[in-house]
C-alpha cells in the first residue's frame, strides 16, 4: 500500500515539474554544433564539480576532526574566507552522496546542497538521483519541487 501511494505521488511529482526545452532547430548548423558541444562540456564539468564538492567535504571533515575546538572556524576564515555554514554544506554533500558516481548524472551544485540538507527527506534524495539516472537534469528548482512535494505528501 505505501509503495503504491509513493509511486502515485512520484508520478504526480513528475507531471508537476515544468519541462523546459531549447529548440536547437532554430539555429544554423554551425551555431547549433558549437552550442551543443559547449553544453556537453559544461555538463561534464558540472559532474566533475559535483565529485569535487564531495572530495572537498571529506577533506574539510578531516581537518575539522584534527583541529581543537574553535580552531576550525579560524582556519576556514584564514585559508578560504569561508563561514562554518559554507563548509557545513560541503560536508553534508560528502556525507549524503559519498557513494554516488556522478559520471553520468546532471545535478546542479545548488541542488546538491539542498538535497544534502538534514531537513531533506531521504526519499527526496533518492527521487532526485533516480530522475538524474534517467537522464534528467536536476536543477535547484527541480530539487526544491521534489523536496516540497515529498514533504507535503509523506507516506
Amino acid at each position: 500500500m505505501a509503495s503504491t501511494q509513493l509511486s502515485s505521488e512520484l508520478q504526480e511529482l513528475s507531471s508537476t515539474t515544468e519541462i523546459v526545452t531549447f529548440n536547437y532547430a532554430e539555429l544554423d548548423s554551425e551555431t547549433r554544433a558549437a552550442i551543443q558541444q559547449n553544453t556537453t562540456e559544461i555538463k561534464s564539468l558540472m559532474r566533475r564539480t559535483s565529485q569535487d564538492i564531495i572530495h572537498i567535504g571529506q577533506k574539510l571533515r578531516a581537518v575539522k576532526q584534527q583541529l581543537e575546538h574553535g580552531r576550525f572556524r579560524k582556519w576556514l576564515k584564514a585559508e578560504f574566507d569561508w563561514s562554518v555554514s559554507a563548509s557545513t554544506k560541503f560536508i553534508q554533500v560528502s556525507e549524503q552522496f559519498k557513494c554516488v558516481n556522478f559520471t553520468h548524472l546532471n545535478i546542479a551544485n545548488s541542488a546538491l546542497y539542498l538535497l544534502a540538507a538534514p531537513s531533506t527527506p531521504e526519499v527526496a534524495r533518492q527521487e532526485a538521483l533516480r530522475r538524474a539516472s534517467s537522464g534528467e537534469t536536476i536543477t535547484y528548482s527541480k530539487a526544491k519541487v521534489i523536496t516540497q512535494n515529498i514533504k507535503s505528501n509523506p507516506t
